[in-house]
């Protein structure tokens, strides 16, 4: 889902944002997440869920403003 050619992108666009500790999540990257599966290894990981690092960006992106003021559209969860 998420290959080492897309977090190469990723890496390139942190480094060019100035963001600091991207060589610790290239380590992370390479000693841990990239061999993980989607469900067993991230969704149902503790550690994970403890820090809401799946479930609070889908909290805050889950619900679209409309133009006009009308009532909000709600998209299905990814979580």
């Amino acid at each position: 889902v998420f290959s080492d050619e897309k977090f190469g992108e990723l890496v390139a666009l942190m480094k060019a944002e100035s963001w600091g500790g991207v060589d610790v999540v290239q380590r992370l990257w390479e000693s841990d997440y990239r061999d993980r599966k989607i469900v067993a290894g991230f969704m149902k990981d503790k550690a994970i869920g403890a820090k809401r690092l799946a479930s609070m960006p889908d909290r805050m992106t889950n619900t679209i403003n409309v133009a006009g003021g009308g009532p909000p559209a709600c998209r299905p969860t990814v979580v």
